[in-house]
């Protein structure tokens, strides 16, 4: 419906996101090629789309020197993972805790494991919840240039054994417990919820992999984590 877009300004007319707000674009040659992303919303009829494109906070496409970029960090090397467990807050918090580990998967060439399906605080409508998926582009040409991405259920089958099955299964990288703490750990992969008398808890899945994996002592507000040339090594 032209007459509910010409309320909203379209991305070719507003400026370009940028990471110092207020530079002339002489100082910041990364936004050459770039252009404002988009964001387009069904009506509540489902008849038309709205354009809400001054809502975006990115760039779509990327300048030409992000879109071109190689990380220095990325060691191809095979099975290399990043999981992560949501924010529990709202869903600011949500989204720039995803971001950053986006970030973090593409600079160091790990496969994104996506956390099993929950629901968010504040977003639940009726008996629907939303989901990451709701809000990005997972399937983004760009993204999946710099990374893989897989579900929990798809992690835990490519690299998880069951510890009552030793055979053909020395490639895995870690025991999956069996019996009933097991089922609670496979069923909490696929989705989950933070109450703990569920048997499909979110702390099943997430204590698990705490065991299984590396959780680097980092604070907010204490600590920063810096990529130099001995972190190469």
């Amino acid at each position: 419906d032209s007459n509910k877009r010409n309320h909203h300004q379209d991305a070719d007319s507003l400026p370009l996101a940028r990471g110092v707000s207020g530079l002339p674009m002489s100082q910041t040659p990364a936004l050459i090629g770039a252009k404002h992303g988009t964001v387009t919303c069904p009506s509540a009829d489902g008849s038309t789309d709205i354009h809400m494109d001054e809502l975006g906070y990115w760039n779509d496409p990327q300048g030409d020197s992000d879109a071109h970029f190689v990380s220095p960090f990325d060691v191809q090397q095979p099975r290399r993972y990043v999981t992560f467990e949501p924010d529990r807050g709202g869903w600011n918090n949500i989204r720039m805790s995803m971001e950053i580990v986006i970030v973090f998967a593409a600079i160091t060439g790990r496969t994104l494991v996506l956390p099993p399906d929950t629901p968010f605080y504040l977003l639940k409508a009726g008996e629907s919840h939303h989901g990451f998926a709701d809000f990005v582009n997972l399937n983004h040409p760009q993204l999946r240039k710099r990374m893989d991405i897989i579900t929990m259920k798809e992690f835990l089958a490519k690299e998880g054994k069951e510890d009552n099955n030793g055979s053909n299964n020395d490639e895995k990288m870690f025991t999956i417990p069996s019996g009933e703490e097991g089922q609670k750990i496979y069923k909490s992969a696929d989705y989950c919820y933070y109450m703990a008398k569920s048997d499909r808890c979110c702390d099943n899945i997430y204590e698990f992999l705490g065991k299984i994996g590396h959780i680097p002592d980092l604070q907010s507000g204490r600590d920063c984590l810096i990529f130099d040339e001995a972190s190469m090594k």
